[in-house]
């Protein structure tokens, strides 16, 4: 059985897939990318992240896509452990920063 349209080979490398349809790449294929989305239904962990997908890179992902409604609903589904992370982080150092302004972003397009 193949991969379902719009994902790749893991969590990692279906993020950078979503990544590169988002900014237009593969041409027609990129109708795919909502589709796609739907796989962080069944990768819930119920803790506000997913399982094999990255968060904060997943959140990057969704964060260029976030009018598509697969998008939509991943990120609602975030939102509780965005606003957890977000106390917590403290921006020592140039990664720690770009993850809280990450978080931050989120937070104001869906609060």
């Amino acid at each position: 059985m193949g991969k379902q349209r719009g994902t790749f080979c893991c969590g990692p490398c279906t993020v950078a897939l979503w990544r590169h349809l988002a900014v237009g790449g593969l041409g027609d294929y990129a109708k795919n990318l909502n589709h796609g989305l739907s796989k962080l239904d069944a990768q819930r962990d119920g803790k506000g992240t997913w399982r094999a997908f990255p968060f904060f890179y997943t959140l990057s992902a969704l964060a260029e896509v976030r009018e598509l409604p697969n998008a939509k609903r991943a990120l609602k589904y975030a939102l509780p452990e965005c606003e957890r992370r977000v106390g917590k982080l403290k921006p020592s150092n140039e990664f720690s920063r770009r993850k809280r302004d990450l978080l931050l972003r989120i937070l104001e397009a869906n609060g």
